[in-house]
C-alpha cells in the first residue's frame, strides 16, 4: 500500500496504543482516499490530537489566494464573470468543502470525540510569516505553487521521504531546523505527555512524520 507511510501505530511505555496519521493542508479530492482502518480507529477513539486549532484557521485567516472581483446586476445581486474556481491557500473551490485536516476534525466532532492541539494558532501564524524568508533553491523548485503541487503528488503516493527531501532542498538549513526539527521535538514532548496515560488518534502534517 503506497499510503502506508502516512499511518502509524505508536505505543506509550505504559502500553497505551495510539495512532498517527499524516495529512496535507489540501482539499484536493485525491488526498481524501483514506484507509478504512483510519475511520475505524477514529470511531473507537476518545481523543483526537490535532497539529493546531483548525477552527481558528478557518475563522481568523483569509483562505482565498486573491481578491474576488464581483459585478452587480440590475437587481443589485453579485456575480462574477469568471468560470474558474476560486483559488484558496489549500486548493480551490472545485475540491472538497474542507481541507483534509478540517474534514477529520469535523468527523471526530460529529462522533462526540474530544480534541486538543499540539501547537497554538499564534505559533502557526508566526511560522507562516517566517516562511516568507525562504532562499531560492538550486533546483526547479523555485515557485511556491510548483512546490505545493510537488508535495501534493508525493503525499498522494504516500512518499514521506520524498516530502522531506523536497523540503530540505527548498528550505535553508536554518529554516528547516525551525520549521521541522524544533517543532517535531516540541510536538513529540507534548504527545509524550498526552498519550502516556491514554490512547488517542494524532493528526498532523505529513512533513512531521
Amino acid at each position: 500500500n503506497n499510503r502506508s507511510q502516512l499511518f502509524w501505530e505508536i505505543k506509550s511505555p505504559k502500553g497505551f496504543t495510539s495512532y498517527l496519521y499524516g495529512t496535507i493542508h489540501s482539499n484536493n479530492r485525491a488526498v481524501f482516499n483514506l484507509p478504512d482502518s483510519l475511520y475505524i480507529v477514529l470511531n473507537d477513539t476518545k481523543l483526537l490530537v490535532m497539529e493546531t486549532d483548525m477552527y481558528s484557521i478557518s475563522r481568523d485567516l483569509e483562505v482565498r489566494s486573491s481578491a474576488i472581483s464581483l459585478n452587480f446586476d440590475t437587481y443589485g445581486l453579485p456575480y462574477t464573470s469568471s468560470n474558474l474556481a476560486t483559488e484558496t491557500v489549500y486548493g480551490n473551490e472545485d475540491g472538497m468543502p474542507h481541507f483534509l485536516d478540517m474534514y477529520l476534525l469535523n468527523l471526530a466532532q460529529l462522533n462526540g470525540i474530544a480534541y486538543t492541539t499540539l501547537e497554538s494558532m499564534e505559533t502557526q501564524i508566526a511560522l507562516s510569516k517566517t516562511v516568507k524568508g525562504l532562499d531560492e533553491p538550486d533546483s526547479v523548485m523555485l515557485d511556491a505553487v510548483l512546490l505545493e503541487s510537488t508535495l501534493e503528488g508525493l503525499y498522494i503516493n504516500g512518499d514521506i521521504n520524498g516530502i522531506d527531501r523536497i523540503l530540505r532542498k527548498y528550505y535553508t538549513a536554518g529554516l528547516y531546523n525551525k520549521m521541522i526539527v524544533l517543532r517535531n521535538t516540541s510536538m513529540a514532548n507534548r504527545l509524550d505527555t498526552l498519550l502516556s496515560h491514554q490512547s488517542g488518534v494524532v493528526v498532523l502534517g505529513a512533513a512531521h512524520l
